[in-house]
């Protein structure tokens, strides 16, 4: 690994262009989010709170919830298609399992109930999103950070930077930085430095964590059959 420090620019390539350095990306991933202290910040800064889009509101209340868990195994062909397998926790009890399936501009998910929601089932074109899509193009981002560079770092055996990176005041905020975790003051993040992906984001309210997604286990350019990302239609 290189003892001097990444310039910006590098950085900036990395993460524009991390859908190019990867035929297909299967991953184990972890995510944690503080959702007692998101309704605390809402309220205290009086902005709108967003809906959680995991988690469908007639499954349970969210001004109840305080801690959600999430573990996902995906399955990736770079540029536009995904399987994602999800185990949500919530409060350390129930649970609930997320699966979907993206090609192209169709989708296909399953509920908590088992029902299959699809692209079909919307007269108007309509994106379905997973939660972590910020890690495998984490161009998304760039409109929306400020980034400084910290120090070179290992993440799951791969060479990585780590970055620190506030909000830009003049970029509204939008579903990326939800997914990312929003409102917070600062956020950081580990970057592949071979495939420019994300290994590691988390979203800071003061000392707190308010957001954090980890890759627990990564592997690229493997073969992937296209029975993967059929439609999840019986």
């Amino acid at each position: 690994m290189k003892s001097h420090m990444i310039e910006l620019s590098r950085i900036l390539e990395l993460m524009y262009t991390a859908g190019q350095r990867s035929r297909s990306i299967r991953a184990n991933l972890y995510e944690w989010w503080d959702e007692a202290l998101h309704r605390e910040i809402v309220a205290d800064k009086h902005i709108s709170a967003r809906v959680l889009p995991q988690i469908p509101p007639e499954e349970g209340p969210l001004d109840v919830l305080k801690i959600v868990e999430k573990h996902t195994r995906l399955w990736a062909v770079l540029p536009d298609r995904l399987r994602w397998e999800s185990e949500l926790l919530l409060d350390g009890g129930e649970v609930i399992v997320d699966r979907g399936v993206r090609d192209g501009s169709a989708w296909w998910r399953t509920g908590p109930d088992g029902r299959i929601d699809s692209h079909t089932d919307h007269q108007r074109r309509w994106f379905v999103s997973a939660g972590f899509e910020h890690l495998l193009h984490p161009s998304r981002l760039l409109p929306a950070l400020e980034l400084t560079p910290r120090k070179f770092v290992q993440w799951s055996g791969r060479d990585a930077v780590e970055l620190a990176a506030t909000h830009r005041y003049d970029y509204l905020p939008d579903a990326v930085l939800d997914e990312l975790g929003w409102p917070a003051d600062g956020y950081e993040m580990t970057l592949d430095l071979e495939r420019g992906v994300l290994l590691q984001t988390t979203a800071r309210y003061g000392e707190q964590i308010l957001k954090r997604h980890e890759v627990v286990e990564i592997a690229f350019d493997e073969p992937m059959p296209d029975e993967l990302f059929a439609s999840l239609q019986p």
